[in-house]
């Protein structure tokens, strides 16, 4: 994608803020009321955070749904507005961040030499993105992959913010995300040691991207030998059964002969043919987990810690 796409896409996000609701907590007064209940739009948001099932709410009278509303932000000790021209849009814990995908942007391209932007993926209000340098390394010759890194935001403040590595394969442009984020930014006041966190993991991030290649190396020499139906199915198992069939059936047609070869039909699979993002990046996450735990158990076919 270029920049500008990433921009655009990404543009309705800005102009948001947050106003905290103290005087709610001063006066003794109520957040909702008859004539603020909460709208469609900041529904989402509110639903995790209190704890209440968006289903059950939607189908209570607007008196009964504020009264709800009421008790659970009272425990919480009420959240915080997320406004925009007037509006609130969403809710948020009281210290959470609103991040700018501006700034990310700016902070990737300033702090790594990544540039290019392969995929970006907004679910629920939370962004994820993932950016591509120039350096290459090859796993074997003619195979060839980017390192890169993955940012996962709210501009919102629904969650922490996170930063992992990630991994392009240019001879079928799959991405591969590191199974567990290098690290999660621990919210504190007003976000303090935000910028300093965010500008040393991102080079460190990028870095270890490269520690990927050897592991690739390695999990070639891992040969399936007949166990490829009983691996597969241990990776995939917490997919819902569609979507494990349409793997398989790419399985069965590819015939992978090694462990890395099963990883590219993965992630080739959710780069190119899955559109949900969350279920496309949990697919990469689980592709990503094979290069960590790329050993198999003969016996129940698990894949297990490598040496």
């Amino acid at each position: 994608m270029k920049k500008t796409e990433v921009m655009e896409k990404l543009s309705i996000y800005e102009g948001v803020s947050k106003e905290e609701v103290r005087q709610f907590r001063e006066v003794g007064g109520l957040l909702f009321s008859n004539d603020n209940p909460v709208t469609d739009q900041s529904l989402p948001s509110v639903v995790p955070l209190l704890g209440i099932p968006k289903n059950f709410l939607q189908k209570c009278p607007i008196d009964l749904q504020v009264s709800i509303l009421n008790h659970f932000s009272q425990q919480l000790g009420y959240p915080s507005m997320v406004t925009k021209d007037d509006r609130v849009i969403a809710f948020a814990v009281k210290d959470s961040l609103l991040i700018s995908p501006n700034m990310v942007i700016e902070k990737i391209e300033k702090n790594t030499e990544c540039r290019e932007y392969d995929k970006v993926l907004v679910y629920d209000n939370i962004i994820d993105i993932y950016v591509v340098g120039e350096t290459e390394k090859e796993v074997v010759k003619g195979d060839i992959v980017k390192g890169g890194v993955g940012v996962m935001f709210s501009p919102l403040g629904i969650v922490s913010p996170e930063i992992t590595s990630y991994t392009y394969r240019l001879l079928c442009s799959n991405g591969l995300i590191a199974p567990e984020s290098l690290s999660r930014f621990k919210m504190g006041s007003a976000g303090d040691g935000f910028d300093s966190w965010f500008s040393e993991t991102l080079p460190r991030a990028y870095d270890i991207a490269f520690a990927q290649v050897e592991k690739f190396r390695e999990m070639r020499n891992v040969k399936l030998n007949g166990n490829t139906p009983g691996i597969f199915r241990h990776l995939v198992e917490k997919f819902p059964l569609v979507v494990q069939n349409l793997l398989y059936e790419e399985v069965l047609r590819e015939k992978p002969g090694n462990l890395y070869e099963l990883m590219n039909i993965i992630t080739a699979f959710a780069s190119h043919k899955v559109e949900n993002p969350l279920r496309m990046k949990t697919l990469m996450m689980a592709s990503g987990g094979m290069a960590t735990h790329y050993e198999t158990c003969p016996s129940c076919h698990r894949v297990i810690e490598g040496a």
